[in-house]
């Protein structure tokens, strides 16, 4: 075939053309110089773009470009009948096929899930076949719900995906995890366990799931069942999201602890405490985990006890007594520790207060399945110097006690020293 006399656009679709051939053989070096050729001389040619996508260069450009010409795309391809393909990240772990222009589509749909573009995710995603057509526009519209922090949206548009070959193990993750979020712990267990069993990828996935499913775990009482799994994360990762201290409440609660009913919380002056680089929010978004961080103590000496020891439960001897039956009141919850997080700095007090919430709260669902606990600790000491934030942290705190059913009434009492004498 002579393209020469094909016009103008000849010189870029030898280039193009040499790029393919090259790409086919394995010669990367030469296939990328031949399409950045070919979209030097016709910046619009889609299908150049797409080669340099498929050589990994420069994704972001090329994706772009490709969406900005998609009324081009593929226009290579059939024209010299040749073969290339590209893939793109849909979500955050599944790998589908760049090749077809619905692919382009969600391909420039899921790119804004990477930066948080709300706004812009929307424009893309009115671009997309309705949801009830389309798995795959289904499941981007599930990314979109976990973004806004939707549990219930999440929830609605996982549950038809669960047995999609592709999409079923990243859906079974989303809806367990948004029934951990609404407190459906029982219905979250099955589905996080079936897309653990079904999941051979390794981190950061398995670790996501393996999260997901010992709070369900605990949600329903099953401390133990949790454990492991909370052990396993933190092999891998331990300052994966609030693992930590969950891991140290769950040793706490059965005896592991010696410690006396006394906690420390020390406060340094604003700013002293602030977190340098990014806020830890690097979830999804980051591939490495979908939360705050809560929380990152050292992590523990040695292994935790088994929760079977005869030995360690010795150690511990009976509860020291029952918790509080008040009830709780999670909206009350959820102020306290939103006013905590808007305090500048602070940011150990934060964690500390937030853990000691996640360990109350735990305590209190296993005493409603019957389990032992000991007795929360009950007395606070609030170190540091003047104007550094122990009063309020104080009242915080007994607003959170409040709404964990541990004190009677929200009204609090402020004494001084000299009160107490």
């Amino acid at each position: 075939m002579d393209f020469g006399t094909q016009g103008p656009e000849a010189p870029a679709d030898l280039a193009w053309l040499r790029g393919v051939d090259a790409y086919t053989m394995g010669a990367y070096p030469q296939a990328e110089e031949e399409f950045r050729a070919a979209v030097r001389i016709d910046p619009g040619m889609a299908d150049g773009w797409l080669g340099l996508h498929a050589l990994r260069v420069d994704t972001t450009t090329a994706l772009l470009r490709m969406f900005r010409h998609r009324e081009r795309f593929g226009e290579q391809r059939a024209r010299h009948r040749r073969t290339l393909n590209s893939w793109y990240w849909l979500g955050w772990w599944v790998q589908p096929v760049l090749e077809s222009p619905r692919d382009l589509l969600l391909a420039h749909a899921s790119h804004w899930l990477d930066g948080r573009h709300v706004p812009e995710l929307d424009r893309a995603l009115a671009g997309l076949p309705p949801v009830d057509t389309d798995h795959q526009v289904r499941f981007l519209h599930a990314c979109r719900a976990y973004l806004v922090k939707d549990w219930e949206q999440l929830v609605r548009h996982t549950d038809p995906l669960i047995d999609d070959a592709m999409l079923g193990i990243e859906a079974g993750l989303f809806g367990g995890m948004a029934r951990v979020r609404l407190e459906m712990y029982g219905q979250a267990e099955p589905l996080l366990s079936a897309a653990l069993m079904r999941c051979r990828s390794e981190q950061p996935q398995r670790k996501e799931l393996r999260y997901w499913l010992a709070r369900a775990h605990e949600g329903t009482g099953r401390s133990a069942a949790a454990l492991p799994l909370y052990r396993a994360v933190h092999r891998v990762d331990p300052a994966f999201m609030d693992t930590s201290a969950r891991l140290a409440a769950i040793a706490e609660g059965d005896g592991y602890d010696d410690s006396a009913d006394l906690a420390a919380i020390t406060l340094t002056g604003f700013g002293q405490d602030m977190l340098e680089g990014p806020d830890g929010m690097d979830p999804l978004f980051g591939i490495e985990g979908r939360e705050l961080k809560l929380s990152d103590p050292e992590p523990p000496a040695g292994p935790l006890p088994s929760m079977t020891d005869p030995a360690g439960r010795e150690r511990s001897g009976p509860p020291v007594g029952p918790l509080p039956a008040g009830p709780t009141d999670p909206v009350l919850l959820e102020e306290a520790l939103a006013e905590l997080e808007r305090m500048v700095g602070l940011e150990p007090v934060k964690r500390q207060v937030k853990a000691l919430s996640a360990q109350l709260n735990m305590a209190r669902l296993r005493t409603g399945q019957g389990l032992p606990v000991h007795s929360p600790k009950r007395h606070f000491v609030f170190s540091g110097p003047s104007g550094t934030g122990k009063t309020t942290v104080a009242r915080i705190l007994g607003r959170v006690f409040y709404a964990l059913g541990l004190l009677g009434g929200d009204h609090l009492v402020e004494a001084q020293r000299a009160d107490l004498v």
